[in-house]
């Protein structure tokens, strides 16, 4: 028998091999367990996480009315990890997103939200998009988006029968118009509330209400504006046709905070959302594609109560950037819309952008943004590659541009780094 902590007294009949097993997870017992967790919890920042993968019955018959799906006899809400929620952090991550995306309507409305945590935030736009393969499966989408969510609209969902028309000018509303006209039969409208890599506010509010006037949904991806500075649910106020059905988030950005975990959620109106639950049980989802692990969750939760201070620094460190960069002569033109996100254009081509990122000292050059720290891209090189050229330059995506996701560090040294990475040219 190993030495480790003493054995409790219900444990020491067993032979010395059993005593080895339960030592291992510290004499947990899942019948003294509030969860019946297999697995004991641990300490972490929010309290505990339990990320055991299964729990144990109560008794046979809670098993099969578990596994019936009957809640009147005593159905759980969690027996595996895979297909169960409510489980902290878990549940508590869920409840702090829908209080910051319901702000101070979250009491009266969360009952009428639900989300769901995946694995990424690309993970998230691919599990909303296949709630729509029993329909037309077309999806109609801004062509202003993240690299991987254009090529995911635009050469992958294609290959699983799927149909994305993107509109040339997303900003011209008659255009959003007459697309949702010609394209009737249309379930989804897929759009990023503030452009990646080159930052345009998108007119989410009168996207919403053409969509529902031409009975289809929107979902619009905020997660580099965050609930911070939109709140598309409730957008101009709760219970109006301009109110998004769903928001997407690569919860590994800004709300994250600190690029430490891969995670993602879809938050929306719980009667379109139960499309992401096994009919029959209620659980989400049943495929597992959405499962976010509990350790996880427990970082995002950190993440998602310091956000507000988090966006106020960085968006107005992101401001003194943009007046810096305006006035600089070697710089084209600067684009923001307000976030912490921006990018700017030199004078020449891609020769003398990639010259000003590679003399950044400060300012690492990293496919990334939403991080505390700043970090610069060359977009048409990298996060942007996939689009093809001509689909890049018609998107306004050219050699010449830089994004810039702005930090939180004294303003004056990132204007520094990037002053003395301009003067290369």
């Amino acid at each position: 028998m190993k030495e480790g902590l003493p054995v409790p007294e219900k444990f020491k009949h067993l032979r010395p091999q059993t005593i080895d097993v339960l030592q291992e997870r510290n004499f947990h017992d899942p019948r003294d367990d509030q969860y019946r967790a297999i697995a004991p919890p641990v300490r972490g920042e929010n309290g505990y996480i339990y990320s055991s993968i299964a729990y144990a019955f109560n008794n046979v018959a809670e098993g099969a009315a578990t596994f019936a799906g009957d809640k009147d006899a005593g159905a759980r809400d969690y027996f595996y990890s895979r297909v169960g929620r409510n489980l902290p952090p878990i549940e508590a991550l869920r409840n702090q997103l829908l209080e910051l995306e319901l702000d101070k309507h979250a009491p009266s409305l969360k009952e009428k939200y639900d989300v769901v945590l995946t694995p990424s935030g690309m993970s998230a736009i691919t599990l909303l998009c296949l709630q729509f393969k029993g329909k037309a499966k077309k999806i109609i989408a801004s062509p202003r988006l993240y690299g991987g969510s254009y090529q995911l609209l635009k050469q992958k969902l294609p290959e699983l029968g799927f149909t994305t028309v993107m509109l040339k000018d997303p900003l011209d509303l008659d255009e959003w118009e007459q697309t949702l006209k010609e394209q009737s039969d249309a379930s989804l409208i897929f759009v990023e509330d503030d452009a990646n890599p080159k930052p345009i506010k998108l007119p989410t509010v009168e996207l919403a209400r053409l969509a529902h006037r031409n009975n289809m949904l929107i979902a619009i991806d905020t997660t580099i504006g965050t609930p911070y500075l939109r709140k598309p649910l409730i957008e101009p106020v709760p219970h109006h046709e301009s109110n998004a059905d769903f928001t997407v988030h690569s919860l590994s950005k800004n709300i994250g905070g600190y690029s430490e975990e891969l995670g993602g959620a879809i938050i929306g109106k719980r009667e379109y959302m139960q499309e992401f639950n096994d009919k029959d049980h209620g659980w989400s989802p049943p495929t597992g594609i959405g499962v976010m692990s509990a350790k996880t969750a427990d970082y995002f939760l950190s993440g998602a109560k310091t956000l507000n201070a988090r966006m106020a620094v960085k968006i107005a460190n992101a401001d003194h950037v943009v007046k810096f960069l305006k006035n600089h002569h070697a710089v084209k033109a600067v684009y923001h819309s307000g976030s912490d996100l921006l990018a700017f254009e030199v004078d020449g081509g891609l020769k003398e952008a990639a010259k000003v990122v590679e003399a950044l000292k400060l300012i690492p050059i990293v496919p990334h943004l939403g991080d505390i720290r700043t970090m610069a891209i060359h977009p048409a090189s990298t996060t942007h590659s996939p689009m093809p050229p001509e689909d890049r330059l018609k998107h306004g995506i050219t050699d010449n541009l830089i994004r810039v996701s702005v930090g939180m560090e004294d303003p004056e040294d990132i204007i520094d780094d990037l002053r003395q990475a301009l003067e290369s040219l």
